[in-house]
């Protein structure tokens, strides 16, 4: 399972969102990326897991992860981790 580089959208700010997680301030962040994972086509292809990083030079923040509730506990919050870990590692 590896996530793949998004935008900004409608089904990032929903699961954000359902998840209690602030996402008024996400569009004005210019140094937000985000991470995402999504079924497989043959399911459904739906967004079921995101994490923002947010980078600033030599150092970031990690931000924004939420999982959909039917998949808490499958391991996709700990692949997005370290998906992030990886991407920040490849920013150096």
């Amino acid at each position: 399972m590896r996530a793949e580089s998004i935008g900004l959208n409608a089904d990032v700010e929903a699961l954000l969102s359902d998840a209690g997680l602030l996402v008024s301030d996400l569009s004005s962040s210019p140094n937000l990326n985000l991470l995402g994972l999504r079924e497989s086509a043959r399911e459904s292809g739906r967004l079921v897991g995101v994490v923002g990083i947010e980078a600033y030079g030599a150092v970031g923040s990690l931000r924004s992860l939420a999982v959909t509730e039917t998949r808490r506990k499958t391991g996709i919050g700990l692949a997005l981790v370290s998906d992030a870990e990886t991407w920040a590692a490849e920013q150096r």
